[in-house]
């Protein structure tokens, strides 16, 4: 049981002193040095309560709990993941398509174009010494780079979204510690 407080004012200087209901009958000393009667526990409650034992406004209570803000917390981030998600889905790269029949025919016809000597050396240089090789198209590496980056993007969201999963689990099973109740004895 909490005792409340009240304010006992002193007959000699009027200050008010601080009394609980514990107290009633006894007898407190004023900060001039006056000794007051503290009045019996009907009397008591006649009096001004206390300022500390009324809810102060100005100091905010507390409305939510951990377990509240953990669920809170953990559908933010599995929000936002989502929605980054989607953007990242959204932009992924798409594959480029050749048309192999047009690079064949701009192929032909800088054959056709080279000299008998051009031909020799190209054959000579690309074909014998190098082995055929066809180069990879630009827009081939570029899209082989961007699939890299949207694939690391995909594991980012996935970290994040089992990060939130996480929190809204700890959330929903976690229990604040009640508090011990004290035993006084006297």
């Amino acid at each position: 049981m909490t005792a409340h407080k009240y304010l006992l004012p002193c007959t000699s200087c009027g200050q008010d002193t601080t009394v609980e209901t514990r107290q009633a009958g006894d007898t407190v000393d004023c900060r001039c040095g006056k000794r007051l009667d503290v009045p019996t526990l009907r009397q008591l409650t006649a009096l001004k309560p206390a300022a500390d034992a009324l809810p102060d406004e100005a100091t905010p209570t507390r409305r939510w709990s951990g377990r509240q803000g953990l669920l809170l917390l953990g559908s933010v981030i599995l929000l936002v993941t989502f929605g980054f998600g989607l953007y990242v889905w959204s932009d992924r790269p798409q594959r480029p398509t050749f048309d192999i029949t047009a690079d064949l025919e701009g192929i032909d016809e800088q054959i056709q174009q080279l000299s008998p000597v051009e031909t020799w050396f190209l054959w000579k240089v690309e074909i014998l010494e190098r082995g055929f090789n066809v180069q990879t198209p630009r827009a081939l590496v570029t899209y082989e780079t961007e699939r890299t980056l949207q694939q690391q993007k995909y594991l980012v969201v996935g970290f994040f979204a089992i990060v939130g999963g996480l929190v809204l689990v700890v959330g929903v099973f976690w229990r604040p510690p009640q508090p011990v109740p004290s035993s006084t004895t006297g």
